[in-house]
């Protein structure tokens, strides 16, 4: 989230009312240096995490076994639960409302009291969290991670 928070304050608020080349011109300069960041930080190898859930659930259809993981398991259940608080945030709450708004016609937020730089900071942070705990369950399932 913090990451999102900078990334959005350094690279994108301060094009927010420029042509719409230039964020994107940005997200790329961003994406080049998040990856040279990590890669010098983390190493270019690739680096292992131990499984965290072993075993597996099997069950017997017909003549075969159908067998999946338990940290497949996890890691669909906790897609799941992300998915379904980010859709109850952006449905039914105050904050989703003023999201929404925003993304529709940002200057008639802002003319309704919205502070909409506040807001677009939030999605990022949010935005920011959710690519996290992507990061996280795609590792789970790899077992390992790179820049």
């Amino acid at each position: 989230g913090v990451y999102g928070w900078a990334i959005e304050r350094i690279a994108y608020r301060p094009l927010r009312n420029s042509t719409r080349l230039a964020p994107l011109i940005s997200a790329i300069g961003m994406s080049l240096i998040l990856q040279n960041y990590v890669q010098l930080s983390q190493g270019p190898n690739q680096q292992g995490i131990p499984t965290l859930l072993s075993g597996a659930l099997r069950m017997t259809v017909g003549d075969g076994v159908v067998q999946i993981t338990w940290t497949k398991v996890f890691i669909l259940v906790a897609a799941l639960v992300g998915m379904l608080i980010l859709t109850w945030i952006i449905q039914y709450t105050r904050l989703g409302r003023i999201c929404r708004a925003t993304q529709q016609d940002r200057r008639m937020a802002a003319i309704l009291g919205i502070n909409t730089d506040r807001v677009i900071s939030l999605v990022f942070v949010i935005g920011a969290a959710m690519a996290g705990l992507a990061g996280v369950l795609v590792t789970m399932n790899y077992g390992t991670f790179d820049f």
